[in-house]
């Protein structure tokens, strides 16, 4: 018996040494990440350099506008980021990671800082349901044309 539970002991450091391994690559993994979208303007090149600008529907045009008035002091121009706020076209603002209602809470609510440290997003006051309607449209337009889904 003796026997039996030094090698369970031998089995659970291994996966907790395993575990903590993994655990400490992700997080210098997001460290890194982190840094490389600070260091480039929020978006990584890949994303700028390869699309021209996108021919955008009428109601992405409004909310380009909105997001122009609105947005783009803290999201940047084109909505690429800048020191003050994190970028929105990036993955994990896609569609497929971060939905509609989302985008729609961050401006009615704000949004206490998470992914990124740039603090917490005030809640934009003034925004019609039409200019919030026109300016996630916008945003999904940019996105799609930077191959994020």
């Amino acid at each position: 018996m003796a026997n039996g539970g030094s090698a369970w002991r031998r089995a659970a450091s291994s996966t907790l040494l395993w575990g903590t391994l993994v655990a400490v690559g992700v997080f210098v993994f997001a460290i890194v990440q982190d840094q490389r979208v600070r260091q480039h303007g929020a978006v990584a090149p890949e994303h700028t350099a390869r699309h021209a600008a996108p021919v955008l529907s009428t109601a992405a045009v409004q909310g380009r506008g909105v997001f122009e008035a609105r947005c783009a002091s803290c999201h940047g121009r084109g909505a690429r980021g800048s020191r003050q706020g994190p970028p929105l076209v990036h993955e994990v603002y896609g569609a497929s990671q971060f939905a509609d209602e989302a985008i729609v809470q961050a401006v009615r609510a704000g949004v206490a800082a998470k992914r990124w440290q740039f603090g917490n997003m005030p809640k934009i006051g003034g925004v019609s349901d039409i200019e919030l309607t026109a300016l996630v449209r916008y945003i999904r337009e940019l996105q799609i044309a930077h191959g994020i889904d």
